[in-house]
């Protein structure tokens, strides 16, 4: 297997947005070290080894992530409703997983952190 290469989005709806190009559209979520953090393999199985995500300090409270895909409005829900124009995205709990560690994951962002106290 390749090496992982991780690409940090800037936000969720930029991770949503990607979502939804996937022929199966899945949002995958783990907590690290009190981090929310959100992910997508758009490839799962090829040689690329690419996982795109998103970390934040606030969980989001929601199964899915509601996608409409005439305003590009993100918004959440508990439950899938009958609508056309908007594409529901189920947010995944991941119990264990082995794409990547606290420390891949999180190190620039306690790096960051370190940075700002200096200053």
């Amino acid at each position: 297997m390749p090496s992982i290469k991780r690409l940090r989005l800037k936000s969720l709806e930029d991770l949503v947005i990607a979502a939804v190009s996937l022929q199966i559209p899945v949002i995958n979520y783990i907590e690290l070290d009190g981090y929310h953090v959100y992910f997508i393999s758009p490839f799962p199985y090829s040689d690329t080894g690419i996982v795109y995500y998103y970390v934040s300090k606030n969980a989001v409270e929601a199964r899915y992530v509601k996608y409409n895909k005439f305003t590009g409005s993100v918004s959440f829900s508990n439950g899938v409703q009958g609508d056309t124009r908007s594409t529901y995205i189920p947010i995944l709990t991941i119990e264990e997983q082995n794409l990547f560690s606290t420390k891949d994951l999180l190190g620039k962002i306690d790096k960051k952190k370190k940075k700002k106290k200096k200053a």
